[in-house]
């Protein structure tokens, strides 16, 4: 792996960690699964674009992170932290989803909580427009939630997968809600975020109640 691929996995998941508060127990680094792995895994013809593979034997929890060497590739080739654009939106946007992922069942793990599929796919839309909002926001020195919205919840391809079906539309509904603070920068740091990290703790009900309450 390259140096530059690997300090944007490190920073997003700090970005994680800051955002939520948590203690970032291992980098995803070590754990990157190649196609081979995740096909022996998933017992699969055709790997995914990306997933994470957990298991438990016994007393230990093994997990992988597998991301498409292709969606790696772009994401070297377009830094998104050298710009966030078209070309490289959707292979962060996954890259982002699938920290979440990682990092949420480590969390779970180490306080002894479990997260349904629904939860976790819920977070990894969450943080997509999250992070991918923050960073071109900060590029372009203005508020980019708004276009990044329809970019990732309205223009975008869902998942056949009912559950992640489920977990877009109850995360477009959040988000859709939230616009009208992510006007300003100071907004998202003093209005949404806390709603998140409030969010992030709770359980799923917590969660709809939460949306349901913007």
């Amino acid at each position: 792996m390259s140096a530059a691929k690997k300090l944007l996995i490190e920073t997003v998941e700090e970005k994680l960690a800051t955002i939520y508060r948590f203690p970032l127990i291992t980098s995803a680094v070590p754990f990157l699964m190649n196609k081979e792995q995740i096909i022996s895994e998933s017992s699969e013809v055709q790997p995914p674009r990306a997933a994470v593979f957990l298991t438990q034997v016994e007393d230990t929890l093994e997990i992988g992170i597998y991301i498409q060497d292709e969606l790696l590739r772009i994401l070297d080739t377009h830094n998104p932290h050298h710009e966030l654009n078209t070309h490289n939106l959707d292979a962060y946007c996954v890259l982002i989803e699938e920290l979440s992922h990682f990092h949420l069942l480590l969390q779970r793990s180490e306080i002894g909580r479990g997260v349904s599929k629904l939860e976790l796919e819920w977070q990894g839309e969450i943080d997509k427009l999250l992070l991918a909002g923050l960073l071109m926001s900060e590029q372009k020195n203005e508020s980019c939630f708004k276009s990044l919205y329809r970019s990732i919840f309205e223009d975008s391809t869902v998942s056949s997968d009912p559950v992640y079906q489920e977990a877009s539309h109850y995360a477009a509904k959040c988000w859709h809600r939230l616009l009208s603070k992510s006007r300003h920068h100071r907004q998202v740091a003093h209005e949404i975020m806390p709603v998140l990290q409030a969010a992030y703790q709770g359980c799923w009900t917590k969660k709809m109640r939460i949306i349901q309450g913007l």
